[in-house]
This record gives C-alpha cells, structure tokens and sequence, in this order.
C-alpha cells in the first residue's frame, strides 16, 4: 500500500514539470513599440496600462497599435413599476496596428449582464469591476490576436 501511494505521488509529480502561462510575454514574438489612445476614456488608459509589459522587449517584431474604446450600457429588462432591473454592459475596443501594410483594424467586444441593486454606489462599484474584468478579457483576447497577426 505505501509503495502504491510512492508511485501515485511519482508519477503526479514527473507530469507537471512543464507548467507554462499562457500570456507570458518572454514567449511571444513581438513587442509593442507603440500604444496611442484614440480617446480618454478609462477602459482605453486600463488597456494600456495591462498591455505595459508587452512593450519591455525590442528584439522581436514591433507594433505600433491605436486603441479606441466604447462602453455601453443597455436596459435588458423592467420591473412591474418599468424600473430597470437587468443591465447589459457592452465593452467594445477598436484597434489598428499602423506599422503592417496594409493597416490591419479588428473590433474586440465582451458583454455581460448585471442586476440592479438599491444601492446606487455599490452599482457603480461593480459596474467599474465588471468594466474593467471585461477589458481584461479583451487585453487577452488581443494578445492572441497580435500573436496570431505575425
């Protein structure tokens, strides 16, 4: 019995040496020269800010990207009283990458719906977190973009 949980710990432990993430950016072939905001929003300055680490390496093919953002906020569904009750919140990111020929332009969208709350500062608080989970999809869902645009 003991030799038996040996081999199980064994054989568990020689099969998880090769854990990689997924978006590390040492695994990438390209880097990010350049990222202009089109516009002042918040999820455009949060998009930058978690495509920072993209921009380190000057040894592989550059990028030069413009972002522009949009967020919109739809009534799903309505109470008895013609309260809204069910939100969607729509996180739409624009990017062109300005040093290929010809120019490549591609749309990223993520939504999600949400409930509405009685207290108004505790909505806002997770409308910013829902917000900024979808740009985070969306920073994802461009690495494997780019990546794919080599």
């Amino acid at each position: 019995m003991r030799n038996l949980i040996i081999i199980m710990f064994v054989l568990l432990f020689s099969n998880c040496n090769g854990y990689q993430p997924i978006f590390d950016s040492s695994g990438l072939n390209f880097y990010l020269k350049e990222i202009t905001l089109k516009d002042d929003s918040s999820i455009s300055r949060h998009l930058s800010k978690r495509l920072e680490p993209l921009r380190s390496n000057t040894e592989k093919k550059p990028f030069i990207i413009e972002i522009k953002s949009s967020k919109t906020e739809n009534v799903i569904s309505r109470d008895s009283k013609g309260d809204p009750s069910i939100f969607e919140l729509i996180v739409e990111i624009n990017i062109e990458v300005l040093n290929q020929n010809p120019k490549k332009k591609f749309s990223l969208k993520e939504t999600s719906n949400y409930d509405n709350q009685q207290n108004k500062f505790e909505l806002e608080q997770y409308k910013q977190n829902l917000t900024k989970t979808l740009t985070d999809n969306i920073a994802e869902k461009l690495i494997t973009r780019l990546r794919e645009t080599d």
